[in-house]
């Protein structure tokens, strides 16, 4: 099991994606009906995490997935990625419009390649965000440290894109001087 998330930090920006593989008996197992957990001895996990300055968490979405994607074709085993992003999800199966101006359209393109060459032996699933996706401390410390864990290399650079306060500043500013 791959898990995969991504976040950002909207005044500045600051984001990080990261995904936490674990063995297929490892962690808390969530039934369908939510009502309880049952907790498995761990037997292996790892974390990995890359950190960038600017970004969304949309875009961070699905470089994460990227890079569980990427662990998914390297293993060559049946694995099952589980992210909390309805958006990457739709994105990866064409359920949604992507803009072709969003900076993620390229990012999900190539999510889309890299499924097609595994998808015989990989399944993406979407988590509640509620049941507390593992990957999220990956990401609040990549945020926190200003800097990645693991093989940082699973990540692909997003385009660079100013922070929502500093867009929303420009605004003003340029109103204001009308």
């Amino acid at each position: 099991v791959i898990f995969s998330d991504g976040g950002c930090q909207v005044a500045t920006g600051s984001s990080a994606a990261a995904i936490v593989i674990r063995s297929p008996a490892a962690g808390p197992v969530w039934r369908r009906d939510r009502t309880s957990t049952a907790e498995y001895p761990l037997q292996h996990q790892a974390t990995h995490s890359q950190y960038f300055m600017q970004s969304t968490v949309n875009v961070m979405e699905v470089v994460a997935l990227i890079a569980a994607l990427r662990v998914a074709i390297r293993t060559q085993r049946r694995s099952l990625i589980i992210t909390d992003s309805r958006n990457a999800i739709n994105w990866l199966f064409g359920r949604s419009n992507i803009a072709t101006t969003n900076v993620a359209k390229p990012l999900v393109e190539k999510a889309q390649q890299l499924y097609s060459t595994c998808a015989g032996h990989v399944s993406v699933a979407r988590m509640n965000r509620d049941d507390g996706n593992p990957a999220d401390a990956g990401v609040k410390t990549a945020m926190n440290e200003a800097r990645g864990i693991g093989d940082e290399a699973l990540f692909d650079s997003p385009p660079a894109i100013a922070p929502r306060i500093r867009i929303r500043t420009q605004q003003a500013n340029t109103h204001a001087a009308e």
